[in-house]
């Protein structure tokens, strides 16, 4: 397993780098916050997972990988069905997210997607679906000022 997690660290670094290097070649923007800064935080941010994997990788390489080559991924039935109901949900959220807005999709997605994974306590539901939601929403539509689908009646 530990040469995946190397091999994949080093594409994911260099991608970074290369993304990196290109905000270099945006236009510069002084009224709001720059074009340059989500694409350099998302490139700094995938640079120092990358690094995690990297050390997770070589860790990997210098255990006893025997254990590891008899312990092989079983792909079980619940697991598919967890896919694709995820990817069910990620479906209709696209689908609701236009017709009733981002603030009433995106709390039941949130919530759906906890129920998905086995998450039981109802009241730490709700609070990281509405928290989740109202972060986002101040994130994108006060900090980067990108207008989110609205509830319209009409």
């Amino acid at each position: 397993m530990g040469k995946k997690e190397i091999i994949l660290s080093i594409i994911l670094i260099i991608i970074s780098i290369v993304v990196f290097t290109l905000t270099f070649q945006f236009p510069h923007q002084t009224v709001a916050l720059a074009p340059t800064a989500f694409p350099r935080f998302i490139s700094v941010s995938l640079i120092v997972l990358s690094l995690v994997l990297l050390m997770q990788g070589i860790k990997g390489i210098t255990k006893n990988t025997s254990l590891q080559k008899k312990e092989k991924l079983k792909t079980n039935n619940s697991f598919i069905f967890k896919l694709i109901l995820l990817i069910s949900l990620a479906f209709l959220y696209t689908r609701f997210i236009a017709k009733i807005g981002f603030l009433y999709a995106t709390p039941p997605f949130i919530a759906g997607n906890m129920l998905l994974f086995k998450e039981k306590r109802v009241i730490w539901i709700l609070a990281v679906s509405i928290t989740t939601t109202i972060l986002l929403y101040y994130l994108f539509r006060m900090v980067f000022k990108i207008p989110l689908p609205r509830f319209s009646l009409f």
